[in-house]
């Protein structure tokens, strides 16, 4: 029997063995195969993350390409708006003599344009009236008939038609023959046919296509590959790069993003739109030499894991064989010492059943102690929650440790506490009350926002206190809001009528059991039913955005007729500062009086008086109205008639806003930032219409404007004050002294100094 026995046990030894071993391979193992996913899903990663620098590099030289395009359409409107070109384009009645001094005047002048711009274009200024094409270095007169300043005789044409269009805006213009050769002009019509006269000239800039890229192409990153710049019909304007990669461009179009293979070597091809007349830059850039280098520390990764891995397999082996030993013994030991050694022989069983069998044991114990403590944590956490309420807690950090163990999360420092009482509920059955304070738990978890955490206790049968906790800066509105709808439940769906007091806001979890107090001792002396209160004073709701936000559109709308965009600002403003919750009526009627004064204000003195709705004015009418819905169809009649007014009136919207503009730079003068872009925002208009505005409506442009402005008041303080010259710059809004010398030396022909002496 006890040879049996032995042999039983040799030969169920090698499977338990092997078993163990498994185990300790699946732990290896399961590592193993997340490498080799995040292995193969590596190489899309990193290709992407290429694109995504590329991309990042096509942004910066599509920003640097579309600033010096754009600043070439301010450039030409500075051209057009030059006295000297206008004068010249608009003269009339010269002699030959008088005509070429002017031309040659003019020639001479615009070398002063080129200078800033010498490698980059070539200005050119064409007259209609003479029909005189003329650049800073040259003038050809009879171009309607014939131009011979362009490659080929089919571009001189095109060039003509163009020169003869009426209406063209500082637009750029892609001139191309039939043999492929292309050229990139900008072309600028004088006067602005908006003015309704006739074209006296137009401004030609021809641009230099390899120098509109100078800059990109010292970019590192671009040097080794192509950048383009398409027209609409993706077609190159100017590119940098080898003839080669030129080639592979109608194939980099089909792809748009991705990867290329160009004579056995990777590309990335990366794509995005410009700013100006729906061109697109499009480049093709060999693959970064970190992505090989990633490729290969990769490799190298992968490597060494298997190497862990197989070394991990022999030590899984050998662990596997020394720990089996000591185990046996211990199984053995059991077997001997207890009475399932009888019934492992006779069903059997081996070393991992009976290890199963005692698992199963241990997990069956387990349960019945989680379900004995899923029974008990309620109880145990109300009264940790009555030791809060009763300020039985020494030691508050503990505590809150505590309570997030049990599972009760209160980690904010603002808190407010509700004790809700049964009103109408006679009965002292406890089945009852214990439905009354499930329902009332349910509903309350059901209302309150996710934000404020909460707890709740039952103190009492008839009392339930409810805990809040948040950091939100309106918490005792939101509590309240809470209360009310809870009160409503109550009573509407369950019958039930309740009493709800709430505490003011208290900061950190010491002063809950102070406002639980509060809230027991109003509760105690107060019987009728609802929601209470208990707090100082009640804030009242106010329109949350000012006049001030909508002041300046309001008026630029109503200033220029737009009845249609002044009533849609109007509404808007109107959901934001009442769409929702109530406001106490004197609120609402000074806002609608302060809107009625911001329309009136642009409104004529005469007509204001002819203003009337039914016979009444309209501002007697606010205070009449009882509802904020008749006040704004009231403020909407005025805004409508204001439109109309203004419309008709003989004082135009370009002289109003000429005003508005010259006020707002007498005050902003003082601020070094001021420029063009920075007024035109102000007044929600373009820079480049604000420039032919400024000098079609005041007569000069905008900085010579500024700059006279400046000089006039620098020139107050320099003979009223004893300010230094860097004070007086800074006070005109220079940035510096010798900026403000230069320029007053320049306008006044002598120093801040010298006047200053002479001013003595």
């Amino acid at each position: 029997m006890k040879k049996t026995r032995k042999y039983i046990l040799q030969i169920k030894q090698p499977v338990t063995f092997r078993r163990l071993v498994l185990s300790f391979l699946l732990m290896l193992i399961l590592p193993l195969i997340v490498l080799l996913v995040n292995y193969f899903h590596s190489r899309q990663l990193l290709q992407q993350e290429n694109l995504n620098y590329q991309n990042a590099v096509l942004i910066q030289a599509q920003k640097m390409v579309d600033k010096q395009l754009q600043s070439l359409q301010l450039f030409t409107m500075d051209m057009s708006n030059d006295t000297t070109i206008t004068n010249f384009l608009e003269g009339d009645n010269l002699s030959a003599s008088e005509l070429n001094f002017q031309i040659w005047e003019i020639s001479q002048h615009m070398k002063g344009y080129n200078a800033p711009y010498k490698n980059l274009l070539e200005s050119m200024v064409y007259s209609v009236k003479y029909d005189y094409l003329i650049s800073a270095d040259w003038a050809d007169s009879g171009v309607s008939k014939k131009i011979q300043r362009l490659e080929t005789e089919e571009l001189n044409q095109l060039l003509q038609q163009f020169l003869q269009e009426q209406r063209q805006y500082g637009q750029y213009q892609v001139l191309e023959d039939s043999a492929g050769t292309r050229e990139l002009l900008m072309l600028h019509t004088i006067p602005l046919w908006s003015t309704g006269k006739d074209a006296t000239g137009t401004i030609c800039l021809r641009i230099n296509k390899k120098a509109l890229l100078s800059n990109v192409e010292e970019m590192e990153e671009l040097k080794k590959g192509l950048l383009c710049l398409l027209d609409k019909n993706g077609e190159p304007i100017a590119s940098t790069g080898t003839k080669e990669l030129l080639n592979a461009l109608p194939q980099a179009l089909e792809i748009k993003s991705g990867f290329l293979d160009i004579a056995d070597d990777s590309y990335t091809v990366s794509t995005i739109p410009s700013e100006l007349n729906g061109w697109t830059y499009i480049s093709i850039q060999p693959e970064h030499a970190l992505l090989n280098k990633l490729q290969t520390t990769r490799n190298i990764s992968l490597l060494m894991m298997v190497i862990v891995l197989l070394i991990g397999v022999a030590s899984a082996v050998l662990l596997s064989r020394k720990n089996y030993k000591p185990l046996e013994k211990l199984l053995q030991s059991l077997r001997e010492q207890s009475l399932l050694q009888k019934e492992r022989v006779d069903a059997d069983e081996n070393e991992f059943s009976l290890i199963e069998r005692s698992v199963a044991d241990m997990t069956w114990s387990m349960s019945v102690v989680r379900e004995t403590l899923h029974e008990e944590l309620p109880l145990i956490r109300e009264n940790l929650l009555m030791q809060l309420l009763k300020n039985a807690v020494v030691d508050y950090e503990r505590f809150k440790v505590t309570l997030e163990n049990m599972g009760i999360v209160l980690p904010f420092r603002k808190f407010c506490v509700a004790v809700v009482r049964l009103v109408t509920q006679e009965t002292d059955q406890l089945e009852e009350l214990a439905l009354f304070q499930v329902i009332l738990k349910e509903q309350f978890s059901h209302l309150i926002p996710k934000e404020i955490m909460h707890a709740t206790v039952i103190p009492h049968s008839k009392l339930v206190v409810l805990i809040m906790n948040s950091e939100i800066e309106e918490l005792e509105n939101q509590v309240e809001k809470v209360m009310f709808e809870l009160c409503d439940v109550m009573i509407s769906d369950y019958s039930y009528m309740i009493a709800i007091y709430v505490s003011r806001t208290v900061t950190g979890i010491d002063q809950v059991p102070y406002a639980y107090h509060n809230a027991l001792h109003a509760c105690s002396i107060q019987s009728q039913g609802g929601v209470v209160m208990l707090r100082n004073e009640q804030t009242t709701a106010r329109p949350v955005q000012s006049l001030d936000e909508i002041s300046a559109p309001l008026q630029n709308y109503i200033a220029t007729g737009n009845e249609e965009e002044a009533l849609t600002l109007l509404r808007q403003h109107y959901q934001i500062n009442f769409g929702q919750g109530s406001h106490p009526l004197h609120i609402v009627r000074g806002y609608f009086i302060g809107l009625l004064n911001i329309i009136l204000g642009i409104c004529p003195a005469e007509e204001q008086e002819k203003i009337l709705i039914e016979n009444n004015n309209p501002l007697e009418l606010i205070f009449v109205h009882d509802t904020s819905h008749q006040m704004e169809i009231t403020v909407e009649t005025v805004t409508s008639h204001v439109c109309r007014v203004i419309l008709n009136s003989k004082k135009s919207h370009a002289s109003f806003l000429t005003d508005q503009i010259l006020e707002f730079i007498e005050q902003e003068f003082s601020n070094n930032d001021l420029t063009l872009s920075y007024v035109a925002d102000h007044f929600y208009i373009t820079a480049s219409y604000l420039s032919a505005f400024f000098k079609e409506n005041v007569g000069d442009t905008f900085l010579n404007y500024l700059t006279r402005l400046r000089i006039e008041k620098s020139k107050e303080l320099i003979r009223n004050t004893n300010l230094t010259m860097a004070e007086i710059a800074e006070k005109v809004g220079y940035a510096s002294g010798n900026t403000f010398t230069r320029i007053f030396k320049k306008v006044e022909h002598i120093t801040p100094t010298q006047y200053r002496e002479s001013s003595l």
